[in-house]
C-alpha cells in the first residue's frame, strides 16, 4: 500500500477457491489500487470471476483433441 504499486500488475489472476458450502472453484481476479486526488493509496479493490464451467469446457476440449491426435 505504501508504494501505490501491486507485484501483480495489472495481470490477471487465476487460482484455485472454495464456495463456503465446500465445492472447488476456479476464479480470475484482478487487483486494482484506489488512490485519492493527490495518488495517495486509499484502499484497493479486486475483481473476481467464478470462471469454473469454462475450465471444465477447455479441460474438456483438450481431452477430447488429444483423443482425436491419438487415433
Amino acid at each position: 500500500m505504501t508504494s501505490g504499486e501491486s507485484r501483480y500488475g495489472t495481470d490477471l489472476l487465476s487460482v484455485p477457491a472454495s464456495h463456503r458450502d465446500g465445492q472447488r472453484l476456479s476464479v480470475d481476479f484482478s487487483i486494482v489500487m484506489l488512490k485519492n486526488e493527490h495518488g495517495q493509496v486509499t484502499g484497493i479493490a479486486s475483481l473476481m470471476r467464478d470462471m469454473t464451467a469454462q475450465r471444465q469446457k477447455e479441460k474438456e476440449l483438450q481431452q477430447r483433441i488429444t483423443e482425436l491426435e491419438e487415433k
